[in-house]
C-alpha cells in the first residue's frame, strides 16, 4: 500500500511538472511596449563658450587718393562718426565733369536724331502735297483727252511724274543708309539684333533698287520724247488705262509715304542714347558719393589701437587705414565640430545658457559669424577634433556678463515636424537591415523598417511603421523572439 501510494505521489509531482513546462512554453512574455506616435523632432547640440567684450574693428576707406590730412593719432579715443583722415577727391570731380559732359553729348544725340526724325516726316508730307497736286494735274488731262483735244504735254507729265518719283526715292534712300550706319553702330555695341541689322540692309537694298530702276525709267522715256516729232498718238496717250496707270503710281507713293510717316525710325537710336545717359548718371552717383567718402569716418566709438594712415601718403580701398578697439561689444565665442557645422547658418537663433548654484540664466542670441575653416584642438580626453570657431551675438545687452565668462551655447541642428518616432532601444539589426518587433494581436512579428535621424531616445522611422503601432522596446530581453507570445506589463 505504501508503495502504491509513493507511486502516486510521484506521478502527481511529474504531471505537475509537465503541465508547468507546458505552461511555460505558451504563456506570453511580459514586454514593455510603445505606441508609435508622429510629432516635431529637434536635435541639438550644446558647446561650451567665452564671452568677449573686446573687439577690434579694422578699417577701409572705400576712396582711394592722396591722403592730404590725418586728424588723430594711435591711442586716441574716438567716436563713431568721427572723421579720422581726408583723401584729396580730386580725381573723383574730375571724373563727374567728365560723366556731366558726356550725359550732355548724349542728349545732344537724342535731340539730333529727333530733329532728324522730323525732317523726315516733314519731307514725307511735302512729297504726299506735291503727289497730290500731281494727281489733279493727270486727271485734268484725262478728261481733256477724252474729249478728243491733242495732249502733247501728256508725255512730259509722265517725265514729271518719273523725276518727282525719283526725288521721294532718293531722299528715302538717304534716310535708309542714315538708319543702316545707325542700326550698325547699335550692333557693334550690342544694342541691336543681327535680325535688326539684316532688317535695315534689306530696306536700303530695295530703296536702292527702287531708284535705278525709276532713272532707267526716266532715261527711256526722255529718248521716247526726244524722238516725237509732232502730235500726239491719242490711242496711246489719251487712253484712259494709260493716265489710270499714271495715277496708281502716284496713289501707290501717297500710300507709302502715308505709311512711313506712322513709323517711329529713331526708337533704336534713341533707345541706345538713352541707356547710355542712365549708365553715366549711375556713374556720376557714385562719384558724387566717393567725394562724401573722401571723409573717412570712424563707424565705431574706441580706442586707435594703430593709424598707419599717419604715416602713409596715400589711400586705397584694398589698404586699412586704422583698427579701432572697441569695448563693451558683447560676443560669444565658442566652436562647434565639423560633423554639425553643415546644420548652421548665419542668423539661426541660438539659447546661450549660463550654469549657476542657485539656478541657471538663459539668454538667446543669433549666429553672427562662422569661420571658414577648421582648427585642430584636443578634446578634454586628449581626443583630436576638428572645430569650426562661431561667434554668437546676443539679441539683448547682457550686464551680468564680463570679459572672459564662460557659457553654454545651445545650437538647433535639426528640426523636423510631424515625424514618426520610436524608442531608439526597439531597433535592432538582423542581416544588415534594421527591424522592431511589432506586436500583432499579441504575438511579437519581427518588421523591417528604415530610419533617420535620432535624438538621445527616439529614432524617426521613415518607412515600416505607422502612428498608433505597438512597438516592443526592448528586443533583446531573455526569451524574446520571432512569433512569442506577449503581453504589456501592467
Amino acid at each position: 500500500m505504501k508503495k502504491v501510494l509513493k507511486f502516486i505521489l510521484w506521478g502527481i509531482v511529474v504531471l505537475s511538472l509537465a503541465a508547468y513546462g507546458a505552461y511555460a512554453a505558451f504563456a506570453p512574455i511580459n514586454v514593455e511596449t510603445f505606441v508609435v506616435e508622429s510629432g516635431d523632432v529637434e536635435i541639438f547640440v550644446t558647446e561650451q563658450g567665452f564671452v568677449d567684450t573686446v573687439e577690434d574693428f579694422i578699417l577701409f576707406p572705400e576712396a582711394g587718393g592722396t591722403i592730404t590730412k590725418t586728424l588723430y593719432k594711435k591711442d586716441d579715443y574716438v567716436r563713431a562718426g568721427d572723421t579720422l583722415l581726408e583723401i584729396d577727391p580730386s580725381d573723383y570731380e574730375l571724373e563727374i565733369r567728365a560723366r556731366e559732359a558726356a550725359i550732355k553729348g548724349y542728349e545732344a544725340q537724342i535731340r539730333s536724331v529727333e530733329e532728324e526724325e522730323a525732317n523726315r516726316k516733314e519731307g514725307y508730307e511735302a512729297s504726299i502735297e506735291s503727289l497730290n497736286a500731281e494727281l489733279l494735274s493727270i486727271e485734268g488731262q484725262r478728261k481733256a483727252a477724252e474729249g478728243g483735244r491733242n495732249q502733247t504735254p501728256s508725255a512730259n507729265e509722265q517725265i514729271r511724274l518719273l523725276e518727282l518719283s525719283i526725288e521721294q526715292a532718293e531722299l528715302e534712300q538717304k534716310f535708309a543708309e542714315e538708319e543702316f550706319v545707325k542700326i550698325q553702330a547699335l550692333y557693334e555695341t550690342g544694342a541691336a539684333s543681327k535680325s535688326e541689322l539684316d532688317a535695315a540692309e534689306q530696306a536700303l537694298t530695295l530703296v536702292t533698287n527702287s531708284v535705278n530702276s525709276l532713272k532707267e525709267q526716266l532715261s527711256a522715256k526722255r529718248r521716247e520724247a526726244a524722238r516725237e516729232t509732232g502730235g500726239t498718238n491719242l490711242a496711246r496717250e489719251g487712253d484712259r488705262e494709260y493716265f489710270d496707270a499714271l495715277a496708281e503710281s502716284a496713289r501707290a507713293q501717297i500710300d507709302n509715304f502715308r505709311l512711313n510717316l506712322e513709323k517711329d525710325f529713331s526708337a533704336n537710336s534713341k533707345d541706345y542714347y538713352l541707356a547710355l545717359v542712365e549708365a553715366e548718371k549711375v556713374s556720376l552717383e557714385k562719384a558724387e558719393d566717393m567725394i562724401e567718402k573722401c571723409a573717412v569716418k570712424s563707424p565705431v566709438t574706441g580706442i586707435l589701437l594703430s593709424f598707419p594712415a599717419a604715416a602713409q601718403s596715400a589711400a586705397a580701398p584694398q589698404a586699412s587705414v586704422a583698427t579701432i578697439r572697441v569695448f563693451n561689444n558683447v560676443s560669444i565665442t565658442t566652436s562647434v565640430n565639423t560633423r554639425d557645422v553643415d546644420n548652421i547658418k548665419v542668423g539661426d537663433k541660438v539659447e546661450i545658457i549660463r550654469k549657476l548654484r542657485d539656478g541657471d540664466k538663459s539668454y538667446t542670441g543669433v549666429v553672427s559669424e562662422i569661420s571658414g575653416w577648421a582648427e585642430i584642438v584636443m578634446s578634454a580626453l586628449g581626443v583630436e577634433e576638428r572645430r569650426v570657431n562661431i561667434k554668437i551675438t546676443p539679441d539683448h545687452e547682457l550686464p551680468d556678463l564680463a570679459e572672459g565668462y564662460d557659457v553654454d551655447v545651445k545650437f538647433t541642428v535639426l528640426r523636423e515636424e510631424n515625424r514618426i518616432q520610436a524608442p531608439l532601444t526597439a531597433v535592432f539589426k538582423r542581416e544588415g537591415g534594421d527591424f522592431v518587433f511589432k506586436v500583432v494581436d499579441g504575438v511579437a512579428v519581427a518588421v523591417e523598417v528604415s530610419r533617420g535621424a535620432r535624438t538621445s531616445d527616439r529614432v524617426i522611422i521613415t518607412e515600416g511603421l505607422a502612428v498608433g503601432d505597438v512597438v516592443i522596446t526592448d528586443p533583446n530581453m531573455d526569451g524574446m523572439g520571432e512569433g512569442k507570445r506577449v503581453a504589456s506589463k501592467a
